[in-house]
């Protein structure tokens, strides 16, 4: 799985191989869907238990390769490791019911294969999603986010004297800060908005004052705002502190926060699962980041977490890894899991 390049709107060859190596695995009704998510069931009857990770990666590339104990490679972490992970657990379930297994589509970008399942009547009664956590703890919580393009327009200027014009690219970096100083408040980083500047172009003719700024922002929320408030609120900052300079702001994606019943039959099935393989207790934590959980959740109101191997602080950067020995006490820990939530519901 990692040798295939799989940025978000760019997962066909991965789909294609995963559909393959489940049709050759004992898997049923393997197929691709509409959107390019891989399904399959193993199994038959109820309880109907969701497994759902994401085959999409963020762009840029990485050599995949084997040093000790640990497999290196764009996806390892977030989240092909534990989307193949999956896929062992599934394969090795022998409980009541069976496991629906999704590899979905576009959870870097806009969340399509996501949307796309939950738009199909309810086929799961529980699910757990495949997101890096670690084994020792579960996210129950995950914030909502969105990506936003601001643009600023002023007239530009030479060089030589800075102080008598509006310089695009040094307003922008003020407009973040402006937003920032105005939302970003307190040290609990779940309950906070948070900004990032993930893309800026701007100038690139010699003395001459930028005239022109782009940049795209990410921002997270916790579940207090939702996404249309929050755009708003950062709309009326943008407006409020365009002095001197024209702007436009739209909104490109949205994902709404959710946060999920901590008691739930997956967490309590889940907390004994972990302390079976590893003799530890489950810590429950909230995502900082965002996730597809939320999505099926609400459409189907079924109990949901977010639970995986490998470390989150190595998402999305060029050190991701997975330890084969994490790697195989997760693929234990999901079919037991699933074992223990199906024998509850069944």
């Amino acid at each position: 799985m990692l040798s295939i390049y799989s940025p978000s709107g760019r997962e066909r060859s991965a789909c294609t191989y995963m559909k393959r190596f489940l049709s050759r695995s004992g898997f049923e009704k393997v197929l691709l869907d509409q959107v390019g998510n891989v399904l399959a069931e193993k199994g038959e009857g109820k309880p109907s238990i969701l497994l759902c990770g994401h085959i999409d990666t963020v762009a840029g590339k990485l050599p995949v390769k084997l040093e000790g104990n640990r497999i290196f490679g764009r996806g390892a972490v977030d989240a092909k490791g534990p989307l193949a992970a999956m896929a062992l657990a599934a394969k090795e379930y022998s409980g009541i019911g069976k496991i629906i297994l999704c590899a979905a589509v576009g959870e870097e970008a806009d969340s399509r294969g996501a949307v796309q399942l939950s738009s199909l009547p309810r086929m799961a009664d529980a699910a757990i999603f495949g997101e890096p956590t670690g084994l020792r703890a579960v996210a129950y919580a995950h914030r909502g986010s969105i990506s936003i393009k601001v643009e600023i327009i002023s007239g530009g200027g030479h060089s030589a004297s800075p102080w008598g014009y509006k310089n695009a690219v040094e307003e922008a970096f003020l407009l973040v800060d402006k937003i920032r100083n105005t939302l970003c408040h307190g040290m609990d980083k779940f309950s906070n908005p948070s900004i990032a500047i993930t893309r800026i172009r701007g100038g690139g003719t010699e003395n001459r004052i930028p005239e022109r700024a782009s940049m795209l922002l990410d921002v997270r929320f916790p579940n207090e705002w939702n996404a249309r408030d929050m755009y708003d609120k950062i709309e009326e900052i943008v407006k409020e502190a365009s002095q001197g300079y024209r702007y436009s702001i739209s909104m490109l994606g949205a994902t709404e926060p959710y946060v999920a019943d901590k008691d739930s039959i997956v967490v309590r099935c889940l907390r004994e699962a972990v302390h079976e393989t590893l003799g530890t207790r489950l810590i429950l934590v909230r995502k900082t980041g965002t996730g597809d959980m939320g999505i099926i959740a609400r459409k189907w109101n079924i109990p949901v977490v977010t639970y995986g191997p490998c470390d989150p602080r190595l998402s999305h950067t060029s050190g991701e890894f997975v330890e084969i020995e994490e790697f195989r006490k997760a693929v234990r820990i999901y079919r037991l899991a699933c074992e223990k939530i199906a024998s509850s519901l069944g």
